[in-house]
């Protein structure tokens, strides 16, 4: 899992950029917004989210294939 952490006193869009976090550096991974519980499906490069001010989001990467 990954959080996106906003200790600023404004949204502010935070990326997770999967090649710095992914497990062999792969491009594609597939998301769950455990914050949102939603599946967001296959995410290429990296994952943007508005994070509101003192806000969090935790995301769950896994191996698409």
């Amino acid at each position: 899992a990954v959080g996106l952490v906003n200790f600023g006193a404004r949204a502010a869009e935070l990326t997770c950029d999967f090649r710095r976090t992914a497990d062999r550096g792969d491009d594609v991974q597939r998301v769950r917004d455990c914050t949102a519980q939603r599946d967001l499906g296959e995410l290429r490069k990296k994952f943007t989210a508005l994070v509101p001010p003192h806000g969090t989001v935790v995301i769950r990467l896994s191996d698409p294939r």
